[in-house]
């Protein structure tokens, strides 16, 4: 099982207009290349992604990168299902708190775990 961080870049304008940076775990895997669909050319959007982990790992992902993050940038935080399958919400809950606290120089979104199915 490959468990490493990827970094999916996507069109843009790398170094000018706003940044958005994805991390998560699968389920934020095909995100960066949507939100770039979707999005103005003036966006540089930015994934990294961990599959098959937690919250505590995913809010470490590319921190370098976030602490430089402006007002005018966004990070989009996704994941949680495997606290959720682990019995480990309220872990998971704690290190999104922290994440935010620690992050008043951005905008962060995130994005709910969806339920189960397996």
């Amino acid at each position: 099982m490959n468990n490493k961080i990827s970094e999916i870049r996507t069109r843009g304008v790398p170094g000018g207009g706003n940044k958005v940076t994805i991390i998560g775990d699968n389920l934020a895997k095909e995100c960066a290349a949507e939100i770039t669909h979707n999005l103005e050319r003036t966006f540089e959007v930015t994934g990294y992604v961990k599959p098959r982990t937690g919250l505590e790992e995913i809010t470490n992902i590319a921190r370098k990168e976030i602490d430089e993050l402006t007002k005018k940038d966004m990070v989009i935080v996704w994941g949680g299902a495997n606290n959720v399958a682990k019995n480990e919400s309220e872990n998971g809950l704690i290190h999104i708190s922290n994440f935010v606290k620690q992050r008043k120089h951005t905008n962060i979104i995130i994005m709910s775990a969806p339920k189960r199915h397996d």
